[in-house]
């Protein structure tokens, strides 16, 4: 429980960019992009686009002021949300995906009133997030 509340999430800004992308060159996350390596240049398009999108929110998670890992949740058609974890390497194992899970209902929440929470159609969302547990299926690359 202590992992969890320590987690603090936050909008992702232009500051975070490389950080994820040196996670996604990960090994371990290199397998699960099935081995497609993704250039810096790649990855700041598709960090733009998803920043400017208002059917997609990209969520920071901190702990101690170090960025932890990442929430990536996209609209999809009928009202469904997918949404996609990307945890730094350094903290694999050790709960900080689920934490970064159970803490995005409440920050969610808590943006409804917030310039950016103004723009974002949250239609539907609050059905698919996780209320007391999660359960993580992997999709492509190896689990």
């Amino acid at each position: 429980m202590s992992e969890q509340c320590s987690t603090v999430l936050r909008f992702a800004t232009l500051n975070d960019r490389r950080a994820l992308w040196t996670w996604r060159r990960d090994a371990v996350h290199f397998d699960f992009y099935q081995g497609i390596p993704v250039s810096l240049t790649a990855h700041n398009a598709w960090y733009q686009a998803v920043l400017q999108d208002d059917s997609r929110l990209l969520l920071v998670g901190w702990r101690d002021s170090l960025r932890v890992g990442a929430v990536i949740l996209r609209r999809k058609y009928g009202g469904q949300w997918e949404t996609n974890v990307l945890v730094k390497p350094a903290y694999l194992g050790q709960g900080v995906g689920s934490a970064l899970l159970l803490r995005t209902p409440a920050f969610l929440a808590g943006i409804v009133n917030s310039p950016r929470g103004g723009g974002v159609n949250l239609n539907g969302l609050a059905d698919h997030m996780p209320a007391a547990e999660v359960n993580v299926q992997f999709q492509g690359g190896k689990s």
